[in-house]
């Protein structure tokens, strides 16, 4: 993941701030974030003054906030591990028996070796050292700077 850029304090200007707080929708996540005395998680500014905000869109306005120097953004990545016993460790093993009929009648692989690449699958993640993680989240923030 590349780091997100942050300009340095000699390089804000006051035309970018004016810039990024010109959108209503940005100068209120920008009031709510000063006002806070701690990090904001950026997921809390899904809805203003009842309106979803397409998580694309806030997307765009934390960036437009965040390059005008009015805010800075952290990530921080969270995957969760499935160890050995974890119902979820076998997702990918019961999504491949699912889909078996279906991989022989369109002729993608045969029913002997859809059986051998099974059998091998579950050997692999029977063993304790292999690694099954489930989906990726990323978990962000942002705050006035310091």
């Amino acid at each position: 993941m590349r780091p997100l850029f942050h300009p340095a304090r000699e390089d804000i200007t006051v035309e970018g701030i004016l810039h990024a707080l010109s959108d209503p929708v940005r100068a209120q996540i920008y009031a709510e974030i000063a006002k806070a005395d701690c990090p904001q998680i950026c997921t809390a500014f899904l809805e203003m003054n009842d309106r979803v905000v397409p998580k694309s869109t806030l997307s765009q306005h934390f960036k437009v906030l965040r390059e005008a120097g009015l805010i800075d953004i952290h990530v921080n990545p969270l995957v969760h591990v499935y160890p050995p016993g974890h119902g979820r460790r076998n997702l990918l093993l019961d999504f491949s028996e699912n889909l078996s009929e279906r991989l022989v009648a369109e002729g993608l692989a045969s029913e002997s070796e859809l059986t051998g690449l099974k059998a091998d699958l579950s050997r692999h993640l029977a063993d304790p050292n292999t690694l099954v993680v489930s989906h990726l989240y990323f978990q962000a923030w942002g705050r006035k700077p310091g």
